[in-house]
């Protein structure tokens, strides 16, 4: 039986479109976006294949749902027409897996994204279903109570899933002013409590990053838009250290020596996902990472202090030393 908890989710979301008598026959593609927009995360197709091999079959689920593809409709359902996993017992499983959602959901409620769900979040969350003397949540999100532009984020994301263009007035910290520019919203990504829209500029017909807390009003246009063949976000940020991307430079390879004292915490969490351990002793770790020398490359690597020293390439070495060197002189001002 599955250990999953968000397989148990995507049991029910199924169930939900297999037994929905106003949109017959979901085809597989119905049943992706729906899971996908319920879970937050991208499903692909062979883990709803095996989901719904899992309800026909999987003994210890003990669902054996009737599920058929129907050709001519291209899509699944129910022999039985009466038949819902929801007029089964919930198992210990399926318990614990809507208290983990829901206890996520709870994180959210107050958010513009989710705020007109807040209900229906309160109901899970208060239902039989918790522990009535659990007087705090067991998840807690870090939040950011001065960060602004989450306001845009419903707008935004029912523009990325429309396809629709959008108008931002956006100021930029480059330059002074603000202007409009007209958008292609891809992506929403969230990155050390703030939010950035990723889209085409129309104008300059480039991917560009924007963040939400400078954009100073938002329309979205009539006009439409297809999400170019050749974009994928996971390329996109493939060497990024944080948000920033970089146009043209290749990447490059960096290798740090990380004290003993640090090691244990970058080996169970990397600092980036390309890291390699070259080199694991007494003495601590040597990494090796793939990545584009950004701002925010070298602000963690600062954050680090004398933990952290860069070996390779000999230009990050020199100026996060000079950097170094500079902290610890008085301001200018003082």
């Amino acid at each position: 039986m599955p250990s999953n908890k968000f397989a148990m989710i995507r049991y029910r979301v199924i169930d939900e479109l297999l037994t929905n008598k106003y949109k017959k026959y979901p085809g597989i593609q119905d049943i992706i976006e729906k899971c996908s927009d319920i879970l937050g995360i991208k499903v692909s197709k062979s883990t709803i294949e095996k989901d719904i091999f899992a309800m026909r079959n999987d003994e210890g689920l003990n669902y054996f749902a009737p599920i058929e593809y129907d050709a001519r409709f291209r899509g699944y359902f129910y022999t039985d027409s009466d038949f819902s996993i929801r007029s089964l017992p919930l198992k210990t499983e399926e318990i614990e897996a809507i208290r983990f959602a829901s206890d996520i959901l709870m994180q959210l409620a107050n958010t513009p994204l989710f705020r007109h769900y807040a209900e229906v979040i309160n109901t899970l969350a208060l239902s039989d279903l918790h522990e009535k003397e659990q007087s705090w949540p067991i998840i807690q999100f870090e939040h950011n109570p001065t960060a602004t532009g989450t306001q845009w984020l419903g707008t935004l994301y029912e523009a990325i899933r429309t396809r629709k263009k959008v108008i931002l007035t956006y100021h930029s910290f480059e330059h002074s002013g603000s202007a409009e520019v007209e958008v292609s919203p891809f992506l929403l990504k969230s990155y050390r409590l703030r939010w950035y829209l990723i889209g085409k500029n129309e104008v300059r017909n480039q991917v560009r990053i924007y963040g939400l807390d400078r954009v100073e009003n938002l329309t979205v246009s009539e006009k439409t838009f297809q999400l170019p063949a050749g974009f994928n976000p996971d390329d996109y940020f493939k060497y990024s250290f944080g948000i920033s991307v970089l146009d043209n430079p290749s990447p490059e390879k960096v290798v740090l020596q990380i004290s003993k004292e640090l090691a244990p915490y970058l080996k169970s969490q990397p600092l980036h996902h390309s890291q390699v351990i070259k080199q694991d002793d007494e003495s601590g770790l040597t990494l090796e990472l793939t990545v584009w020398l950004t701002r925010e490359l070298m602000m963690a690597l600062l954050g680090y202090g004398q933990d952290v020293k860069i070996l390779e390439p000999e230009s990050l070495r020199k100026e996060i030393a000079e950097l170094h060197g500079k902290a610890g002189e008085p301001h200018p001002s003082v």
